[in-house]
């Protein structure tokens, strides 16, 4: 497992949060895989987040607990208010409730609560899917290009593919 959270943090690390706000930098983080199914997978995915996110924009909360609580609260309202099959749609003022106490045992100011819930309302998270479709993304947006170089078993390089 150790290994695994390497990698993990290897991941979350290539992500550049800094003077983002919390919404904004969720957006790009779950853009850039598909959320696993097991529940404790996405919580240490998100305790990686909070603490990357929280170290490229100190001050910005009390501590790391207040981010990934509030990056799961985020998360759960964008849920509630797109998926159709949720009949009782989260107010504001719902939101702002369900986050009480969250900033160390003090409120997060409910500007701040109002602008998150006003933007997830808009615009909703847009998540790869696990259709292919994803797939346009890695082709249409690489990090590299070029070709691949593989050697041979007499020292020389051959063009082998194209990434």
């Amino acid at each position: 497992h150790e290994f695994n959270m390497d990698v993990l943090k290897a991941f979350v690390n290539l992500h550049e949060f800094g003077d983002m706000i919390l919404v904004q930098a969720l957006r790009q983080f779950l853009w850039s895989f598909r959320l696993p199914g097991e529940a404790q997978k996405i919580d240490r995915m998100m305790e990686c987040f909070a603490e990357r996110y929280c170290n490229l924009n100190p001050g910005m909360f009390v501590n790391t607990d207040t981010c990934y609580v509030l990056s799961f609260a985020i998360i759960m309202l964008n849920t509630s208010l797109h998926n159709p099959s949720v009949k009782d749609k989260p107010t504001v003022e719902r939101f702002i409730d369900m986050n009480r106490g969250i900033n160390d045992g003090g409120n997060l100011p409910v500007e701040l609560l109002t602008n998150l819930y006003d933007n997830i309302k808009k615009e909703p998270f847009k998540i790869p899917e696990d259709d292919g479709n994803d797939l346009m993304h890695t082709f249409f947006n690489p990090i590299k290009e070029g070709w691949l170089m593989k050697q041979g078993e007499i020292p020389a390089y051959f063009r082998d593919g194209f990434i």
